[in-house]
């Protein structure tokens, strides 16, 4: 708050309170608000009327002012002056110049409205806060943005900060002063977020320009620095120096941007590492140094030119000779010999690529070298007629290799550790990649064998996983070796279990036996086991139905357990029908061979029990009806005793 006058009892006019301009994103607002302030005034003003209910009148005992101020006069006042029950607060209020302060609140709406104008005055400014700065700056790199359209922002940030620094320090608005510093730096810094927002992608792009072009330099360069020794670092040296001539307007182009660029970073309050400022400083020296290589390669290769080109002609001579004794080599004796094995063929082919590959490395470098030094061309037909043929061999001996590679990794399983289902996926796979060969492979001889061992092999896999099945026996493996006329390298006769035995079987030991051609008998034998484990599971459930049956009796008359209980032996007569009924059913399976003996055995002793039982009850029945006909009346008195 200021004050109103000087030391010579001057009045003067001016700011009667001054409040701070602040941002409050996404508002410009005073600190404090005019509301907050008139309240105070109010309320000091209230204060300091109030004062007067404290102040009490003191007067001499004039009776006119007693009459005038309607206060009776004591009578037992003996002093010269006189206590008056009255104090000064309605005199206060009622006062002209106090009730011009009582009515300063109505000041509030006149200067708040000015207030609000003042600081929309700030509204150009408030992008600067309320856009969002990722959006705006993702939409911009999206417009591929060059170093000039940097410097646009730039120019455009820097107008504003000195518009920022040119805001008056302080407005006037009435009995108001709007302090603005703190809104100005504010401002300042949500500028200075900006500048270096811009910054940061500029860097992004330039740092990858300049590593761009100091790679390709450092490259070029090196290239450049290597003697020139033969053809081929004279095709080198040849295809360097068409490089940078044809990068040399672009690089030209690009340097001064980037020299720009980083000045402007600096501008844009980026801290950039010094190790980037150094290459970005450095890259024109670099470009300098190549073009100054260029020039110096290029003397050299003028200079021995005459020598390399007669050294290229002698050596075309050459190279015709051998190719001639190579096609007849490989045409003789080569991976493409009728009547030899795939894995004769997959050997040659190995040892003639090594031999093409050197002669066509040659005859590549010597045709740079016919180009270079304006000769004709030597054609080698047959040699490119070789190349393609490799070519095709390459990828079904490829394929035969891994074919052979993945069926060997299959062979070294242990049986416990085969997985049929992968190990068909696997196989699919393979032929797919069979059938995707080149069409002209398709009559070769190696993928004909190839072919049929990825096909067998496939076609094995559904034995593999019957033959798997724990239901598989000694004898089930007997039997499969008696149809396939082999004989396994596991005792499949031993006494031991046959996951026991099993343990130390790998599944080349199986895939050696001739399956294929007695698949359908191999698959008869699978499935016979599996039903066979199914009788004998049946047969031993009846076994034990029956190896804990009682027959259970009853009191008869005091004279002990003499009957059968009807409940319970009615119970195992109808056990033993469900027993004969099962058995009979097993008898008349196909495949109860190795349990039928048990299986009669059984049928006979649950008949002859069912017998026994029958004739049992019907002798009780007769006995019991008997007993009661003798043991009453008359007849059992005509009985002896």
């Amino acid at each position: 708050m200021q004050g109103t006058g000087d030391d010579d009892g001057k009045v003067f006019t001016g700011p009667f309170f001054s409040v701070d301009v602040e941002l409050a994103i996404p508002n410009v607002v005073t600190n404090p608000d005019i509301t907050k302030i008139v309240n105070a005034l109010n309320k000091a003003v209230t204060r300091i009327i109030e004062v007067g209910k404290r102040i009490e009148i003191w007067d001499p005992p004039n009776p006119a002012i007693f009459v005038k101020l309607g206060v009776p006069m004591s009578k037992e006042s003996t002093s010269t002056t006189l206590f008056l029950k009255k104090n000064c607060f309605k005199i206060i209020g009622e006062n002209k110049d106090v009730m011009k302060y009582t009515t300063l609140g109505a000041i509030a709406s006149p200067v708040g409205e000015e207030i609000k104008k003042s600081l929309k005055k700030f509204s150009e400014f408030q992008f600067i806060w309320q856009d969002e700065r990722e959006k705006v700056l993702q939409d911009f790199m999206k417009t591929n943005p060059d170093i000039y359209e940097f410097k646009e922002q730039y120019i455009r940030l820097k107008v504003m900060e000195e518009d920022v620094a040119n805001i008056t320090p302080n407005v006037v608005i009435g009995p108001i002063s709007l302090n603005t510093e703190h809104l100005k730096l504010a401002i300042q810094v949500e500028l200075s977020e900006w500048k270096r927002a811009y910054g940061r992608e500029l860097n992004n792009i330039m740092k990858k320009r300049v590593d761009e072009m100091t790679e390709y330099m450092a490259s070029q360069s090196k290239l450049l620095n290597k003697p020139v020794k033969d053809l081929d670092d004279v095709r080198q040296a040849m295809a360097s120096l068409t490089s940078v001539k044809e990068n040399y307007i672009r690089l030209d182009e690009e340097m001064l941007p980037i020299e720009e660029a980083y000045a402007l970073m600096s501008n844009l309050s980026m801290t950039v590492p010094k190790e980037e400022t150094d290459r970005a400083d450095s890259l024109r020296y670099t470009y300098e140094k190549m073009l100054e290589q260029c020039s110096q390669v290029t003397d050299v290769l003028m200079e021995v030119q005459p020598s390399f080109k007669e050294d290229l002609t002698q050596s075309v001579e050459i190279l015709k000779i051998d190719v001639a004794a190579f096609v007849s080599d490989y045409d003789k004796k080569g991976p493409m010999e009728p009547g030899i094995p795939p894995a004769v063929a997959n050997e040659r082919m190995q040892n003639f690529q090594m031999q093409f590959d050197d002669l066509y490395h040659k005859h590549v470098i010597y045709s740079q070298g016919e180009d270079l030094f304006g000769l004709p061309k030597t054609e080698e037909p047959e040699l490119l007629r070789v190349r393609k043929e490799l070519n095709l061999l390459q990828k079904l001996y490829g394929l035969y290799n891994s074919v052979n590679t993945i069926i060997d990794g299959y062979n070294e399983l242990s049986w416990s550790e085969v997985d049929c289902e992968k190990i068909n996926a696997e196989l699919t796979e393979l032929q797919n990649r069979c059938r995707r060969l080149p069409k002209a492979l398709k009559d070769w001889p190696a993928f004909n064998d190839l072919k049929k061992k990825i096909d067998d092999f496939n076609e094995t896999v559904p034995l593999l996983e019957l033959m798997a099945n724990k239901s598989m026996q000694g004898r089930h493996w007997q039997r499969i070796q008696n149809v396939a006329n082999y004989k396994f390298d596991f005792d499949v006769s031993s006494d031991l279990p046959m996951d026991q035995i099993m343990e130390s079987v790998h599944l080349k030991d199986i895939m050696s036996a001739p399956l294929l051609p007695v698949k359908d008998d191999v698959e008869d034998i699978c499935i016979s086991a599996v039903k066979e484990k199914d009788i004998d599971a049946k047969l031993k459930q009846v076994m034990a139905d029956w190896s804990n049956r009682t027959l259970t009796f009853m009191q008869f008359k005091n004279r002990g357990e003499l009957l059968l209980k009807p409940g319970d032996t009615v119970e195992t007569i109808g056990l033993l029908e469900d027993s004969l009924m099962i058995l009979s059913s097993l008898m008349s399976n196909r495949y109860n061979a190795p349990y039928k003996p048990k299986i009669q055995t059984w049928v006979q002793n649950l008949s002859t029990t069912a017998d026994i039982l029958e004739q049992w009850i019907v002798v009780q029945n007769l006995w019991v009806y008997l007993e009661a006909v003798f043991v009453g009346g008359d007849i059992a008195k005509q009985l002896p005793q």
